[in-house]
């Protein structure tokens, strides 16, 4: 809350310095879009995080993106922990320096609690595009390249992003630019982008965000989260639901654990839906050997097995960062290729099919204007009136 108790209204003045212009959005409700404008919070949306406001930096004259966290002291202990946490994440986030991670300029305790000051990105969250239809393989694999740059930024000082998802991911206006956004300020474990150690209550690490990525990168192809598809589940129905708005309503026991726990070694049910070898999936349809994903690494295209290896529910089985950069780096190049092949094909017959045509009418032509010999020893009869 701002001063006084109340919360902050437009032209309100954060540290003395920047004057809140309008709200950009709200917890898991809000798209981070302002109706209009097509200007994106910077910040994606979050669920549970918070608020985002647009406002003017008065000192250095221009436009931010400020993030008032849900936490709030006045919760008590547990409350005033969490304010202290998302403070310490989010001055540890501004040292992620990279051009597909939000710029974090600045945070500033106002009303007792730490707002993060962020750069304003003008351009769409990839949720709402997801929203009308899967992403062509060279794109998905354009925005993996470009989140697996600002996680190896992040997981280099020590950051572990831990909301790696459709609706923290924006692509800029005019240059294309993929940002990821919301570093330092996760939600409590859930929803289908969470890896399943987060879910089985183990702390998260690198390989946790990479199984996000696959996660993020399975539904940029398919159109929805593997925890639609028939991968493990992996969160609750509510958050599951609110999150992604990418697809249909569930039961309520489809996306958890049939006994709603996790095995001590994490890669298993304790129903045995899991092996211990992690070689059958839930409900026993689906190999997860690493080799097939949604009726095969074809279904997926390019990027099929890059998406089942990041989806391996043991991370240490996960590929590491140099073999993704090179493996989504190849699919590009192999999907570009194949459309380029196309394309020269379809030239190729469109550009003989027009000469065949030319020449066919050019045959009719001269036919058209030629005068027929007579025949020897014709005469021509005479015209009577």
């Amino acid at each position: 809350m701002s001063d006084g108790g109340e919360h902050p209204r437009d032209g309100h003045l954060v540290d003395g310095r920047y004057r809140l212009t309008g709200r950009l959005g709200s917890g898991g409700a809000a798209t981070g879009t302002s109706s209009g404008t097509g200007t994106s919070s910077g910040t994606g949306t979050g669920t549970g995080t918070g608020t985002v406001w647009r406002a003017f930096d008065v000192l250095m004259e221009r436009q931010v993106a400020l993030r008032r966290p849900k936490a709030d002291p006045a919760d008590g202990e547990p409350g005033r922990r969490a304010v202290n946490r998302l403070y310490r994440e989010a001055r540890a986030a501004a040292r992620v320096d990279h051009p597909s991670a939000v710029v974090v300029h600045d945070v500033v305790v106002d009303g007792g609690l730490p707002w993060v000051v962020m750069e304003l990105v003008r351009g769409e969250c990839l949720r709402e595009s997801l929203a009308r239809g899967p992403l062509p393989s060279p794109e998905c694999a354009r925005v993996g390249l470009a989140l697996l740059g600002a996680l190896c930024a992040a997981h280099s000082v020590g950051i572990v992003h831990r909301d790696v998802r459709p609706a923290n991911v924006l692509v800029e206006h005019g240059t294309g630019r993929v940002v990821l956004t919301d570093f330092g300020v996760a939600p409590v474990p859930g929803g289908p982008f969470a890896a399943p150690e987060r879910l089985a209550g183990r702390d998260a690490g690198p390989a946790s965000d990479l199984w996000s990525l696959g996660a993020l990168l399975h539904t940029a192809v398919h159109g929805t989260p593997p925890a639609a598809e028939g991968v493990p589940p992996t969160g609750q129905g509510a958050l599951a639901a609110a999150d992604a708005g990418l697809f249909g309503a569930r039961s309520r026991g489809a996306d958890r654990p049939r006994d709603g726990a996790w095995s001590r070694g994490g890669d298993r049910l304790r129903d045995g839906a899991w092996s211990r070898g992690g070689a059958r999936s839930w409900g026993g349809d689906r190999s997860w050997g690493g080799d097939r994903l949604r009726g095969g690494a074809g279904a997926s295209g390019p990027l099929g097995p890059l998406i089942s290896r990041l989806l391996d529910p043991r991370p240490e089985l996960r590929p590491g960062a140099a073999d993704i950069a090179a493996e989504l780096t190849e699919a590009a190049r192999t999907e570009a290729a194949e459309a380029a092949r196309t394309e020269a094909a379809g030239a190729a017959r469109t550009e003989a099919a027009g000469a065949a045509r030319t020449e066919a009418a050019g045959a009719e032509a001269a036919g058209a204007g030629a005068v027929r010999p007579r025949s020897a020893g014709t005469v021509p009869e005479p015209a009577y009136e």
